[in-house]
């Protein structure tokens, strides 16, 4: 998940100077990942459909790719009883965000 956003927000970028901030926080029943980028963002209306299988918003010609990435990440996180979404204004870069619940010595079993 995290190699699909970082390469995500390395691509999805066209200033000489890519950023990319990543930073973990403890919530009441959570760990949340931040993945921060100034690429060239998620207009508002599409953010949500980004997650869908093949979903593009660009076309090949300009960015290559499958459009299978995040729909994989998003199943992936699920899976584990996470969340993902975006947050971007649609032009300067995006924040990607992820959590998984705190793994408590019973869900640890239940998980393997």
């Amino acid at each position: 998940i995290s190699q699909n956003l970082i390469t995500n927000a390395l691509k999805f970028n066209r200033t000489d100077r890519p950023e990319i901030t990543i930073t973990a926080h403890e919530r009441e029943n959570v760990w949340e990942f931040q993945y921060k980028d100034n690429g060239i963002g998620v207009p508002k209306e599409f953010q949500s459909k980004i997650f869908d299988p093949f979903y593009r918003l660009h076309d090949q010609r300009n960015f290559k790719g499958s459009g299978i990435g995040l729909a994989i990440c998003k199943k992936l996180v699920q899976k584990m009883g996470g969340e993902i979404w975006v947050e971007s204004d649609g032009e300067n870069g995006s924040c990607f965000y992820v959590t998984y619940p705190k793994l408590t010595p019973t869900k640890l079993e239940n998980f393997s």
